[in-house]
């Protein structure tokens, strides 16, 4: 794998928990929430209250398509995706699985079952996944 950024190590081998807001259990947006703090000073909404388990494909679906928070992340054209841009993958169809690049082809990520783990996106276990990359708009000039 490609240089990772020296922070990420830190969030490598973490448990999985529906609803996990850390510091040692997240879900998905848990981990991307946390991390985006920690590394980048942006504080994410936390949603913990929008949905009952990470495991509900459809509210976590909808929460990702309509939320406000959207209009606060610009999508970037697959190819120009950087270290803290968001990955959003289709899980069960629905766009309900998030992590964040760490390189141009590995992302970060945390699912049941695993805990959080580098991984790929370009590999045929996620390839055909990939909805789209996200960076948000305090990062545009970073």
């Amino acid at each position: 794998m490609e240089n990772l950024p020296s922070w990420a190590a830190d969030y490598i081998g973490l448990e999985f928990e529906s609803r996990g807001r850390g510091p040692k259990k997240f879900d998905c947006w848990g981990l991307v929430r946390y991390i985006y703090y920690r590394q980048f000073n942006i504080i994410l909404p936390s949603y913990v209250d929008k949905y009952t388990d990470a495991g509900n494909e459809k509210d976590v679906s909808n929460l990702i398509l309509m939320d406000n928070e959207r209009l606060n992340w610009i999508n970037i054209v697959i190819g120009l995706e950087k270290v803290g841009d968001l990955i959003l993958l289709r899980m069960k169809r629905e766009p309900t699985h998030i992590g964040l690049v760490l390189t141009k082809s590995t992302f970060l990520h945390i699912h049941t079952g695993i805990g959080s783990v580098v991984q790929m996106y370009n590999e045929v276990r996620w390839e055909k996944r990939v909805i789209g990359f996200y960076r948000h708009i305090r990062m545009l000039d970073e």
